[in-house]
């Protein structure tokens, strides 16, 4: 009798990621390219499923592009289109919402909160830092989420700390290391996802460097 495959462990990944008009420095296919990668990578770790939001001030209200595994959670440069300002309170609070709301979590799937921003909170209308910073200190203490910030034209470990995000996984990045901050990302995710738990994932000053560095 052939031997019943190993269930594998279940982790659900949801990047926001930035649709402002200044990411269009960086542009749509780098953008969509780099994101593309990130989920190749982090869905060779295990049974992943993949949630993405781009945000921005045009559509204030959530739209989740994709909730799905690897092949169908590929996105097109067509579908990423930069415009208007940042309401990033309300990506974060939004997002966390829809996964409590949308997202069918099984009792031992883990949860990695990835948000990716180019700028500081602007326009948002719904949720204010103390209100995304008691949500993400929630997730964290009772559910081990990993959450991640990476913050471009700012001190991201200042900031993601403000907002509640741990330390030790925010970091700052430049606009020419966008591509490279991404495949970062994917390389913590996918150890958060075989490890099963967050203890050990962090951003070392080699890695920081390496995010920030000129051309």
């Amino acid at each position: 009798m052939a031997k019943a495959k190993k269930k594998l462990d279940k982790t659900y990944v949801h990047f926001v990621v930035d649709q402002s008009g200044s990411m269009a420095n960086i542009g749509s296919t780098e953008v969509v390219n780099s994101i593309n990668a990130f989920i190749e990578t982090v869905a060779a770790s295990g049974d992943v499923t993949f949630g993405i939001t781009f945000f921005d001030s045009v559509e204030p209200q959530l739209h989740v592009r994709k909730v799905a595994k690897a092949k169908e959670a590929m996105l097109e440069a067509k579908e990423y289109n930069p415009r208007g300002a940042t309401p990033l309170f309300d990506a974060i609070g939004q997002s966390i919402s829809y996964i409590g709301s949308n997202v069918e979590l099984e009792k031992d799937e883990i949860v990695s909160f990835v948000v990716m921003t180019d700028g500081h909170e602007n326009t948002s209308q719904e949720f204010t830092k103390p209100l995304i910073k008691k949500l993400l200190d929630e997730k964290q203490q009772k559910h081990d989420w990993l959450v991640t910030y990476l913050g471009a034209n700012q001190d991201g470990m200042a900031e993601g700390g403000s907002l509640g995000f741990a330390q030790k996984t925010s970091a700052s990045w430049t606009v020419n290391n966008f591509g490279s901050t991404v495949a970062m990302a994917a390389g913590k995710t996918a150890e958060y996802s075989v490890m099963r738990g967050s203890a050990s994932v962090n951003y070392t000053d080699q890695e920081r460097s390496s995010m920030t560095k000129e051309d």
